[in-house]
């Protein structure tokens, strides 16, 4: 979700991007046993690169909000962005799932000694998830980005109508 866009008429900047734990997700299904090393390294390894994609994660000044360029009235109500595509506003994130840095993300969260074939595990998890995460990029929408917040000159009769100043937090399930 992403959280405290700012607003300033019909433009969006900043905000910050935050998710569920993966790694929580990962364990809960990865295998026990003789693979669990390799099960934690990976659920790790991929956890440190999703936080260190959303920490990068940010609007960068798009016309999310077009009606707020001239809002008549002192507040404007809670409005949903325009949809965008992730990548969009992750293009700067976007090289934390490259293959390379997720297998060596894995590769650091591996315990001392390695497992047997650990970099080739984790060369393996890396290629697979950095070649279905760059089309997730493209293909999800950040949809309902809810904007909102005073309209500072807005005076009538005088100034019947003025940009809005605020804030946008994004509804759960806004990713799609």
């Amino acid at each position: 979700m992403l959280k405290n866009v700012t607003i300033m008429g019909p433009i969006a900047i900043g905000g910050q991007l935050w998710g569920p734990s993966i790694q929580s997700m990962i364990l809960e299904k990865a295998p026990r046993g003789a693979w669990d090393a390799y099960s934690r390294a990976v659920a790790t390894g991929v956890q440190a690169q999703v936080q260190f994609f959303c920490q990068r994660v940010t609007v960068p000044r798009l016309s999310w909000y077009p009606r707020f360029a001239r809002w008549p009235a002192p507040i404007a109500p809670p409005m949903a962005n325009d949809p965008t595509p992730l990548m969009t506003i992750a293009s700067a994130a976007s090289g934390a799932f490259k293959e390379s840095e997720l297998k060596a993300a894995i590769v650091r969260a591996f315990t001392n000694p390695r497992p047997a074939c650990a970099e080739q595990v984790a060369k393996a998890i890396g290629d697979g998830l950095g070649r279905a995460l760059f089309p997730w990029l493209s293909a999800t929408l950040v949809r309902n980005v809810m904007g909102g917040g005073p309209v500072p000159s807005y005076a009538p009769p005088h100034v019947p109508a003025g940009p809005v100043f605020g804030m946008g937090n994004q509804l759960r399930g806004g990713m799609s």
